[in-house]
């Protein structure tokens, strides 16, 4: 509820047991804070930087999934989202371009759809 819902949590794990057992995504996110660029002048992208072009039309009217155009730009294996279950028309991530980290919220281009809440009073 608080991930989809209320927007209240960032990250969504399935229990608390399993939240507190993974401390992977506690050192991801204060990995994070480390200010140092990578030693690679030039990292490579998840797609080909080119491949943009095939994502956006020139009018801007065709819808595309923003993630991928985010792996045309982001380092490889940078990308990490946040808030993926709460307001499905926009990404929030952190990253990194060129060794440096950046804090991501772009629009989603495509449609979607809110979850369907079912009023208290149906719920006899």
């Amino acid at each position: 509820m608080h991930a989809e819902l209320s927007g209240t949590v960032d990250f969504r794990e399935k229990d608390d047991p399993s939240c507190l057992e993974t401390p992977a995504l506690a050192r991801r996110t204060t990995a994070r804070l480390h200010p140092t660029r990578t030693q690679n002048p030039k990292p490579e992208t998840s797609r080909q930087q080119t491949e943009i072009y095939n994502l956006i039309s020139l009018d801007g009217r065709r819808e595309y999934d923003v993630r991928e155009l985010l792996a045309c730009i982001v380092d490889a294996g940078s990308l990490d989202e946040y808030k993926a279950d709460y307001g499905k028309s926009l990404v929030c991530a952190y990253g990194r371009i060129g060794g440096r980290a950046i804090g991501i919220v772009a629009n989603q281009r495509i449609r979607v759809q809110s979850k369907k809440i079912r009023p208290a009073d149906s719920r006899a």
